[in-house]
C-alpha cells in the first residue's frame, strides 16, 4: 500500500530529476553562446525561473567544464519574482586572477545572504533593487576584468 506508493514517488521523482538533467545539457551550447567578453575575462549571468540551488550548481559545474569563465546563475522562486536562489563560480584557471570574494561581496550588497568556499558561493533573498542588478554584475565583470592581461 503505502510503502508501494512512496517507492512509485521516488521512481518519478528520479526520472524528473535525470530529465532536468538532460534538459540542462542541451541548454549549455546556447547558455555558452551568451557569455559576453570583457577584456581577456569571459562571463556569463544567467537568470532562469523555478530552480533549485542544486540546480544552479549543476549549471555551473557543466558551463565551467566547457568554457573559462566567471558565471553567476540566478532563479527567481515562482511564487516571489523578487525573491532568489543564486550559485555563482569562477573556473579554475580563472580563479588563479580573480577570487570568489569580488563576487560575495557584490551580491552581499544587493542584499542577498550566502556563502561558500573556493571557487563558489551559493545562496539567496530578496533583491535590494532587482531594476539594475544585471548592470551592476555586468560593471562588476568590466572591473574585474582588468585583473588578466
Amino acid at each position: 500500500g503505502v510503502e508501494k506508493l512512496f517507492t512509485t514517488i521516488d521512481q518519478h521523482n528520479a526520472t524528473i530529476k535525470a530529465l532536468s538533467s538532460k534538459l540542462q545539457d542541451s541548454q549549455v551550447p546556447f547558455w555558452l553562446d551568451e557569455m559576453k567578453q570583457y577584456g581577456h575575462l569571459r562571463a556569463l549571468f544567467l537568470q532562469l525561473e523555478g530552480l533549485e540551488i542544486q540546480d544552479l550548481k549543476d549549471i555551473c559545474e557543466k558551463l565551467a567544464r566547457r568554457q573559462d569563465g566567471i558565471f553567476v546563475v540566478m532563479s527567481q522562486k515562482e511564487k516571489e519574482p523578487n525573491a532568489v536562489s543564486f550559485y555563482a563560480m569562477v573556473s579554475d584557471s580563472v580563479r588563479q586572477h580573480i577570487p570568489i570574494d569580488p563576487i560575495a561581496e557584490f551580491v552581499r550588497k544587493e542584499g542577498l545572504k550566502g556563502g561558500g568556499k573556493g571557487s563558489a558561493i551559493q545562496g539567496g533573498g530578496v533583491l535590494a533593487d532587482r531594476a539594475g542588478f544585471k548592470e551592476r554584475l555586468v560593471a562588476l565583470f568590466e572591473s574585474l576584468s582588468t585583473r588578466i592581461s
